[in-house]
């Protein structure tokens, strides 16, 4: 993270901790020596963060504003960076392993993680690239909007709407629209998708 500009900063206890008008400049995710980060964005502000009982976090809008990514999926179908990125977020230690046996055991509530909205501007560019048994597929694209409703991790059931529209390379061109349960015990999505203008050739292989 190149910068963090906190222009509000409010503790009633410490367990109930309020932040404002929050910007983050320059976050680079899964960066890797001598390779490309898995994701970079040039800035994302939000208006109010809320944490309460160090767990529950609330925040009521985030914008995320010139996303560079480079996405690779191998041969497995899955993204190495990725996973890379969340197994050193989650130490596998025998202490790690005895303190998520002791919260179990207590069955205490799961924290609460509600965001309001989420909003991607700006200029957003994904480098995507996938192999294949012969040969390793490319693919450029652009975000142009990206929007995502309320996310609740109390409301299992509540549908998440969203909004995408994309062009892949020059001239293809893909909009989504649709909702998910991201948080049910299956997660479940109702979506429509056109793609317009896609060049099928060099995945006639697969």
């Amino acid at each position: 993270l190149n910068t963090l500009t906190l222009k509000a900063l409010s503790i009633q206890q410490l367990d109930n901790i309020q932040l404002a008008n929050i910007t983050l400049e320059g976050l680079t995710l899964a960066k890797a020596t001598a390779k490309k980060p898995l994701m970079q964005a040039k800035n994302i502000s939000f208006g109010t963060l809320k944490l309460s009982k160090l767990s529950d976090v609330e925040l009521e809008k985030l914008t995320i504003n010139g996303i560079t990514g480079n996405v690779h999926i191998n041969q497995e179908g899955s993204v190495s960076a990725l996973d890379e990125f969340i197994a050193s977020l989650t130490p596998h230690t025998a202490e790690n392993h005895t303190a998520k046996t002791a919260a179990i055991t207590k069955k205490e509530p799961k924290p609460l993680i509600r965001v309001g909205q989420i909003n991607v501007t700006g200029d957003n560019q994904i480098q995507l690239s996938s192999a294949t048994v012969s040969h390793s597929i490319n693919k450029t694209i652009q975000l142009k909007s990206l929007s995502v409703g309320e996310i609740n991790s109390r409301k299992a059931n509540l549908p998440t709407p969203f909004k995408l529209h994309a062009t892949i390379n020059e001239h293809s061109k893909l909009e989504l629209s649709g909702d998910v349960t991201p948080f049910s015990q299956k997660t479940n999505a109702q979506m429509s998708a056109k793609l317009t203008s896609f060049e099928l050739p060099e995945f006639s292989p697969i």
